[in-house]
């Protein structure tokens, strides 16, 4: 019997290198208490979510959002991703912020004869 030859190879993880305005960043949202952090696709900085809401200050359900979306000039919470870079790997869920009443709310303009995608820009 002769023995068998194993060759054990060596795999190297690629290098990566994390952007360290990316991680400031995700350290920010992940460590946010008082509202939802979100980049703001004008200024590349993250700015408070502003939680839509009915004219009379209810909040509108994240089961909402497509439907409201539709009828207001209204855009979802946006990753770092929207800045043109690789994957971010920010994963929020929205919906455990419904019930808090630190989350800033604001009444989104009704779209009036405008066609569904198109959103005015940021203010």
């Amino acid at each position: 019997m002769s023995a068998t030859s194993s060759r054990c190879y060596s795999i190297e993880p690629p290098e990566f290198k994390a952007d360290p305005k990316m991680v400031s960043m995700l350290v920010n949202i992940l460590t946010a208490r008082h509202g939802i952090l979100h980049f703001h696709g004008q200024t590349g900085e993250l700015t408070t979510f502003q939680w839509p809401s009915t004219e009379y200050g209810h909040k509108i359900h994240p089961s909402q959002f497509a439907d409201y979306r539709e009828t207001h000039a209204f855009r979802y919470p946006c990753c770092m991703c929207a800045s043109g870079g690789s994957t971010c790997g920010y994963m929020l869920n929205i919906e455990k912020f419904f019930g808090r009443a630190c989350v800033p709310t604001a009444y989104y303009p009704r779209r009036f004869d405008q066609p569904f995608n198109v959103v005015p820009p940021f203010d």
